[in-house]
């Protein structure tokens, strides 16, 4: 997780996420679910050109609390994708990556 900031045009959306920006050479792909077991990235692999797959997994308490909040990951990739898909419960979600 990171403390980096949101990009303006991040800010001027849907701040809840999901969404994927780049900044400083790192993929920070900003999550929203339950502050006690949030979404987490488990996997990731480059399935096509400019595009990569993050598989996620609720984060393993045993109660998770009714509430929403904002997670952001930075992920560590040797090329920034141009489009993210999420894996999430076999549901897939694209995401195009914003540029700082």
């Amino acid at each position: 997780m990171s403390n980096a900031p949101v990009p303006e045009e991040i800010l001027e959306g849907d701040v809840d996420g999901p969404w994927a920006y780049a900044a400083d050479g790192a993929l920070m792909l900003g999550l929203s679910g339950s502050s006690s077991c949030p979404s987490v990235p488990t996997a990731m692999e480059t399935t096509g050109a400019g595009v990569l797959t993050v598989t996620l997994e609720s984060g393993f308490a045993v109660f998770c609390t009714a509430d929403l909040q904002l997670v952001v990951h930075e992920l560590q990739v040797d090329q920034i994708p141009d489009q993210v898909v999420l894996l999430r419960d076999g549901t897939a979600t694209s995401l195009d990556v914003a540029l700082d």
